[in-house]
């Protein structure tokens, strides 16, 4: 064999495995590769997906907790309203009872001052009388 049958051999050789390698190229490996960028694409925008989903449940979530928050603060907001009107009226009956215990005492100290004036006309006209009032002081009373 002479050295150009050997070179034209070996480019022969190299030629059909370039042309093979080509051929190979693009029956297997080029769809392959387009079918893996598909599916990463369809990966990241399923992931992107995902992520505005989750994005929009904490929206949701986080309106939801807002909504329950602002009906609790009516619904407090409602009973603070009511429990001052409730104190209110409390602290308008507890002014005329105390007045009303006031008048009470006057009352009570101007009869017993009347009791012993009558105890002392008993013993005046000489008799004892048969009943006398304990003496009392209205601020040593216990609980008052």
């Amino acid at each position: 064999m002479d050295w150009g049958s050997i070179i034209i051999a070996a480019l022969t050789v190299l030629a059909s495995t370039g042309f093979a390698t080509l051929i190979v190229y693009l029956i297997e490996i080029r769809p392959r590769r387009r079918q893996a960028e598909a599916t990463a694409d369809q990966a990241e925008a399923a992931v992107r997906k995902t992520d505005a989903e989750a994005k929009r449940t904490s929206a949701e979530a986080d309106n939801l907790t807002l909504k329950g928050a602002f009906d609790l603060i009516e619904v407090l907001t409602g009973q603070v309203k009511y429990q001052e009107q409730e104190q209110a009226q409390l602290k308008t009956r507890v002014e005329r009872l105390e007045g009303r215990c006031v008048r009470y005492l006057q009352r009570i100290e101007h009869l017993l001052e009347v009791i012993r004036r009558l105890v002392a006309q008993i013993r005046d006209l000489g008799a004892e009388p048969c009943v006398e009032p304990d003496t009392w002081d209205p601020e040593e009373c216990e609980g008052c």
